[in-house]
């Protein structure tokens, strides 16, 4: 889909937005959910699957099911290529690691008894004893090597490969292990709570496209079904090492509207809800079964600027314009009612090594103006803007906001509206548009990770490319002892410099559950929604 907007548009934007009153703004996916029905959920749901009426019979019989629903269906089911926060709650919930994060973000042991920094490159990892995957068998350190043997073969082409092909596997025993990597990495730790343990026997014995369609981890809940774009459905593992979630059965349905997101909840055909829209929290928070909970999250949005192109982003003075042109505190206040938190930095406050003293492109319109006009467009010109906006809260009335102030500067947008998947494409051929709007964030997110991802040359989500910022980045990776913030610094002050994107806001997580099904469920920082999690209604 298409829109034009102009400079005329901009007061019109700030006023819908509450930029210039005391009006509570809206999302375009939510401005219809007071008048969508309890009908209107059942046709989200309408058309569900053999397995999700199983479900139901089941809970019939005295079974706890919890049905929760989310934006987009999963990329994979294979760890490997799970590349989205959508997957990567999902496998969270069949597979298991070596340490994984907790709800605040913070390592803790998970098929790990223990573990210990040898040196730099290596530390040393001892097993829980018994640990059985799905079909029985029991997991040891040839399963660990395993995995990342798949990764880093030279012949692979996981989509997850660059984040993981430094590191390698020696097993010691069955129980005990060295993980090696290359070369120092300072983000060697937080990279293994996505190590999902594959069963060396199964993979190999049914190969990777049944292993995606079927897959078997040691995690707390087995795999069903997954019927493409409607549902997945997950049943409690007896012999989980952690003990037997308390629910029985999850069902996890795809609904990518908002509005028909808080019907099915208001209509009880889903129990929990993800990317909530800010302008539907009120009316929720006065339901008395309904429980609203929102935190912030490892997710920054940001606008990424093509500079493989011919447009005029390939101009530093206009990229650096554009940040200026933006006032990211009134987008944070006024179209998304204050949950987010307006950034200078692709990097978060809470990641290790941000650096508070880099400046930031105040809002400043005028002096984008100047910059246009040296640059040689003093008139403004006219530019195309993409982005899916589907699965963050109000994202497509950020979207709005934005183009109606660089308007002010004279830089007219067409906005273009395109699914996730085709985005991750355009990236990889270096088509996107000038601007496209996008977000990172996730269960292993650090200053390096995001940095690497979305600035790094041949990166999945990356429109730039620069020798130097190559060369910083692997210093700041391969720094873990001494003096690592130097370079976190120096890698920075060059993104600053340089201006490659215009970071906006870190996410908050919106989520909202029926209180008469789940007692109690916490918001994580990671953003994923997973079920073991969740403390049923008895």
């Amino acid at each position: 889909m298409r829109k034009r907007f102009t400079a005329t548009i901009l007061a019109v934007t700030l006023a819908a937005a509450g930029l210039v009153g005391c009006g509570t703004p809206q999302s375009s996916e939510s401005t219809t959910a007071a008048a969508t029905t309890a009908a209107a959920a059942a046709e989200a749901a309408e058309g569900g699957s053999e397995s999700e009426a199983a479900a139901e019979t089941e809970a019939s019989d005295g079974e706890i099911t919890i049905t929760y629903a989310q934006t987009s269906d999963v990329t994979s089911l294979d760890p490997r290529n799970a590349t989205s926060t959508i997957s990567a709650a999902m496998i969270s919930q069949v597979f298991s690691t070596l340490i994984r994060t907790d709800a605040d973000y913070n390592l803790v042991l998970d098929a790990a008894e223990s573990y210990e920094v040898i040196d730099d490159t290596t530390y040393k990892f001892t097993l829980r004893k018994g640990i059985k995957f799905h079909d029985g068998e029991e997991l040891t350190s040839e399963d660990v090597k395993y995995t990342l043997d798949t990764i880093r073969d030279e012949n692979a082409t996981y989509s997850l490969k660059s984040d993981f092909s430094f590191m390698y596997c020696e097993p010691i025993d069955d129980y005990n292990l060295y993980i090696k990597t290359d070369e120092p990495n300072s983000s060697t730790l937080l990279r293994l709570n996505y190590i999902k343990i594959i069963p060396k026997h199964y993979v190999e014995e049914v190969g990777d496209e049944e292993f995606n369609l079927h897959p078997i981890g040691s995690g707390p809940y087995k795999f069903v079904s997954w019927d493409t774009d409607e549902a997945i459905t997950l049943e409690a593992f007896d012999d989980y090492f952690g003990g037997r979630p308390p629910v029985d059965r999850l069902v996890c349905k795809v609904i990518p509207e908002a509005s028909a997101r808080i019907a099915a909840l208001e209509a009880g055909e889903v129990d929990l809800i993800g990317a909530v829209t800010t302008g539907q929290m009120e009316r929720l928070q006065s339901l008395d079964n309904i429980e609203v909970v929102s935190r912030p999250s490892t997710r920054t949005a940001y606008f990424t600027m093509n500079t493989f192109g011919d447009s005029p982003v390939t101009d530093v003075r206009v990229r650096k314009a554009i940040n200026m042109a933006i006032d990211r505190e009134t987008i944070v206040q006024g179209v998304l009612d204050g949950y987010a938190q307006a950034v200078s930095s692709l990097a978060l406050p809470i990641f290790e090594g941000f650096d508070d003293s880099i400046p930031t492109y105040e809002y400043d319109p005028e002096g984008a103006k100047a910059l246009l006009a040296e640059a040689g467009y003093p008139d403004g010109f006219d530019i195309e803007m993409e982005g899916s906006f589907s699965g963050l809260s109000n994202a497509s009335d950020v979207a709005q906001a934005v183009a109606a102030q660089l308007a002010e500067v004279g830089i007219n947008v067409t906005i273009v509206e395109k699914d996730s998947d085709t985005l991750r494409d355009e990236y990889q051929a270096h088509t996107t548009s000038p601007l496209t709007f996008f977000s990172f964030g996730g269960p292993y997110n650090d200053i390096n990770l995001i940095t690497k991802c979305v600035l790094g040359t041949g990166e999945r989500y990356s429109a730039w490319s620069d020798q130097e910022f190559e060369d910083l980045l692997h210093t700041m990776q391969s720094t873990v002892s001494g003096d690592k913030q130097a370079g976190y610094t120096a890698m920075q002050q060059y993104i600053y410099d340089n201006a490659p994107v215009v970071p906006l806001y870190q996410t908050y997580s919106i989520c909202a559950y029926n209180k008469d099904k789940i007692a109690e469920w916490n918001v994580r920082t990671d953003e994923m929604l997973m079920g073991f999690d969740v403390v049923p209604v008895k």
